[in-house]
Order: C-alpha cells, then sequence, then structure tokens
C-alpha cells in the first residue's frame, strides 16, 4: 500500500513539474483529489522557485495585454464643454 501511495506521489510531480499539466488535469487523469494533488507539488523542492516564475509568467502576460489595450483604446469625448471655465 505504501508503495502505492509513493508511486502516485512521483506519477503527481512528474505530471505537474515535467508535463506541465494542471492540478484539475492531473486529478482527473490518476482519479486523486485536488487537495492531495496540491499537497504532494507543496512539498516538492521545486515548489517555490516553479511559483515564483508562473507569478512573472502572468505579470509579463498581463503587461503585454495592458500595452496592447492602450494602442486602440480610445477615450470617451464629452459633447459639452462643461469642464472648460
Amino acid at each position: 500500500m505504501a508503495k502505492d501511495s509513493e508511486n502516485k506521489k512521483l506519477e503527481t510531480i512528474k505530471l505537474y513539474y515535467e508535463d506541465n499539466l494542471t492540478q484539475k488535469e492531473i486529478t482527473e487523469k490518476l482519479c486523486i483529489t485536488q487537495g492531495y494533488v496540491s499537497q504532494v507539488i507543496k512539498e516538492d523542492e521545486r515548489y517555490t522557485i516553479h511559483k515564483k516564475e508562473k507569478h512573472q509568467k502572468s505579470l509579463e502576460k498581463k503587461a503585454n495585454y495592458t500595452k496592447e489595450y492602450y494602442k486602440t483604446y480610445e477615450r470617451p469625448k464629452k459633447d459639452d464643454d462643461s469642464y472648460k471655465q
């Protein structure tokens, strides 16, 4: 029983860090709970590095989106001159 549990841990770690599957995809593939997957991933020494890398990619993606958005953004124009004194 302990060997089966260890195999699931190793498979979970491999799928997450090497195959880049999401926790949900891993739960569906291995028929285990998402809580278990999360727990196993957090126990691995690569967790903090991987988390920082994902965060940095997310920030870059957001910055690129914002940059592209403002290329085409047009501020709505007011019809009246109420802002003039």
